[in-house]
């Protein structure tokens, strides 16, 4: 999805919704498709850019500066070096690197699933963070992915 990042717009971090540029609904966000670079819909059927970081004229007249939601992300997570976050948490960079190796070589066949492990003070934000992990190789209600259910996943087993 593209977050209009114009200080001084009234959707300044905010999701760029497609009525704005009248290629869908206020439901809809927008994103920017891969093959022909045109702003379109996120209920496209056609793969989107991950980076994106442009602007765009809106409905209103208003030039404002997009980026994507991916974007953000990976420069918010590359604030910090592979050294920080394995002082953070103890764990060595070697290692680090080893199981992010080991997660991503699979490609979306791959699933972080959790039973009990978020009933902790953090827990809220272990489970967000299992699915993102999920969702960035591409495996969230994937084919030989994750589907993740909520926690009702196991409620059959018990029948």
């Amino acid at each position: 999805y593209l977050v209009v990042k114009e200080k001084s717009h009234p959707l300044y971090n905010k999701f760029l919704t497609a009525d704005k540029l009248g290629v869908g609904s206020s439901e809809e966000k927008v994103v920017v498709d891969e093959k022909t670079n045109n702003y379109v819909s996120s209920s496209s059927k056609s793969l989107a850019k991950l980076y994106v970081d442009d602007f765009v004229m809106l409905n209103d007249g208003t030039k404002v500066k997009v980026v994507s939601a991916f974007s953000l992300l990976k420069k918010r997570v590359n604030e910090q070096t592979l050294e920080s976050y394995s002082k953070y948490c103890n764990i060595p960079v070697s290692k680090i690197i080893q199981v992010a190796k080991e997660f991503t070589s699979h490609g979306q066949k791959v699933g972080i699933e959790t039973n009990t492990g978020c009933n902790a003070s953090d827990g809220s934000h272990f489970a967000y963070a299992t699915t993102i992990l999920n969702s960035l190789v591409g495996a969230h209600n994937a084919k030989g992915g994750l589907h993740h259910m909520g926690g009702v996943g196991f409620a059959s087993m018990y029948d």
